[in-house]
C-alpha cells in the first residue's frame, strides 16, 4: 500500500463516508450483519471509543493523507449471525470457545477509484493485528460468489471455500470431525489461521478441515443427532499443497 494512505480508527467525522463505503459492498446474505453491526449507532459507539465495541472488535479506515479523504474501511469482531445457529448445537463450553477463539471480518470496502493499490488487503491485515483480535486463533469472512470483482480480491488473499461447501473441525486428541455449516446460496468463505497451532488441511476424502482451533473438548452431539460425526486418519503432517496453503494463509493474515 502506498505510504500516502494512513490506516487509523474510525473518527466521528468519518461516519457518513464509512456508511457510504459499506453500501458499496451490496447484499450477500448478510443483511442482518449490516443492520446489527454496521448501523450508524454502532459506528457512533466505535468512534466514541465505547469499550463494549472496541474491546471485542473495531472499525478502521484508510485515509488519503494528501486530501484527508477516507477511501476505505473494515469492520470486525466476534463471529456474526451466520454462526449463531451453532449456539444450540454446541453444548457445554463449545459456544464460548467459538466466540472467543474465532473472529470475523464483517465488511471491507474501498472506493472504486482507489482499488488495486493494496488498501483492502492492508485493512484486513490491520484488523488481524488489532489488539481486539489478540485472542483469536482464526479469522474468517464471507463474500458473494456471484460478484467477480469481490471474488478476485478475496481469492488473492486466501483460497476460499466454495458455495455449498461444509466446513469441518477436528478436536485436539480426537479423530472426530464435525460439520460446521453449509455455505448457503452463492456465499463463499475464507479462513485465515492466526495461531501457529491452527492448520487448514484437506483429508483423503477431499473434505477441508481445521485443526487446532479449540484447546479442549468443545463438540458434543446434541440430543436428537444435531451434529454428525465421522472418523478421519490420525493427525499427520499435511502434503506439500497443504504446507504451501498454510504458509500463504499465515502470511496474508498477519501481514
Amino acid at each position: 500500500m502506498d505510504s500516502r494512505f494512513l490506516l487509523r480508527a474510525l473518527a466521528p467525522a468519518d461516519i457518513d463516508t464509512a456508511m457510504d463505503l459499506v453500501r458499496l459492498t451490496g447484499s450477500h446474505d448478510q443483511a442482518s450483519v449490516r443492520d446489527a453491526v454496521l448501523s450508524r449507532r454502532a459506528m457512533e459507539r466505535a468512534a466514541a471509543g465505547d469499550p463494549q465495541v472496541t474491546t471485542t472488535g473495531g472499525i478502521l479506515v484508510a485515509e488519503d493523507t494528501s486530501t484527508g479523504q477516507v477511501v476505505g474501511t473494515v469492520t470486525f469482531g466476534p463471529p456474526g449471525p451466520w454462526s449463531h445457529g451453532l449456539r444450540d448445537r454446541l453444548p457445554g463450553d463449545g459456544w464460548k470457545q467459538w466466540t472467543q477463539k474465532a473472529g470475523e471480518i464483517y465488511e471491507v470496502a474501498v472506493q472504486p477509484e482507489f482499488r488495486g493499490r493494496g488498501i483492502g488487503a492492508a485493512l484486513m491485515n490491520a484488523a488481524a493485528a488489532h489488539p481486539a483480535a489478540a485472542r483469536w486463533r482464526l479469522m474468517l469472512w464471507f463474500f458473494p460468489g456471484d460478484d467477480p470483482r469481490a471474488a478476485r480480491f478475496h481469492e488473492s488473499l486466501l483460497p476460499p471455500l466454495d458455495p455449498g461447501e461444509t466446513l469441518w473441525f477436528v478436536e485436539p486428541g480426537h479423530k472426530a470431525v464435525l460439520p460446521f455449516r453449509e455455505l448457503p446460496g452463492t456465499l463463499r468463505a475464507c479462513l485465515g489461521p492466526l495461531h501457529p497451532d491452527v492448520r487448514l488441511l484437506t483429508i483423503p476424502d477431499g473434505r477441508r478441515v481445521v485443526r487446532g482451533l479449540f484447546t479442549g473438548p468443545a463438540w458434543v452431539p446434541a440430543p436428537g443427532g444435531g451434529l454428525r460425526l465421522a472418523t478421519v486418519p490420525a493427525a499427520r503432517p499435511g502434503g506439500k499443497a497443504d504446507r504451501k496453503r498454510e504458509k500463504r494463509a499465515r502470511g496474508r493474515a498477519r501481514g
